[in-house]
């Protein structure tokens, strides 16, 4: 009997210990959740300073483009127009063009009319000179006018 009771004491005796350090370690431990706590709140004050701030930032951004956007105006490509008359004359497309030249077909075509540009190559003989050659032809061949 009195090896257990012996045996209990000293149990015992861990178990206060234990409980010490346990009463230690909580004491401790609070100070750790406070301090936890509060880099808890200044981290997110400050990712939520930072966000506001890339928010304000981005705000300002677009509000800038837009301003110069309203000022000059949409961007303007420069495209010469010995640009086109080479392209058009080696037979390009607009669409292959305007690829080539990184722009829109759009932008092609509003180039085009600026420099007073066609993709067609129209002849530039005068009405008279038309009517005259058109009437020889007839004469060679007498039913090609005539529709049926």
């Amino acid at each position: 009997m009195m090896v257990l009771c012996h045996e209990m004491m000293i149990l015992c005796h861990y178990m206060m210990v234990l409980c010490h350090y346990m009463m230690i370690i909580c004491h401790y431990m609070r100070y750790f959740v406070m301090i936890w706590r509060y880099f808890v709140i200044i981290w997110s004050y400050f990712v939520i300073t930072w966000w506001y701030f890339v928010i304000i930032w981005w705000y300002f951004v677009i509000i800038w483009w837009y301003f110069i956007i309203w000022w000059y105006g949409s961007l303007k490509f420069d495209i010469s127009q010995v640009t086109f008359q080479n392209l058009l004359g080696q037979k390009f497309i607009i669409s292959e063009i305007a690829k080539m030249q990184i722009v829109s077909e759009r932008t092609v075509y509003r180039r085009m009319a600026q420099f007073s540009l066609s993709k067609y190559n129209f002849s530039s003989i005068c009405d008279e000179v038309l009517d005259f050659t058109m009437s020889e032809i007839e004469k060679i061949f007498p039913l090609l006018s005539k529709r049926e």
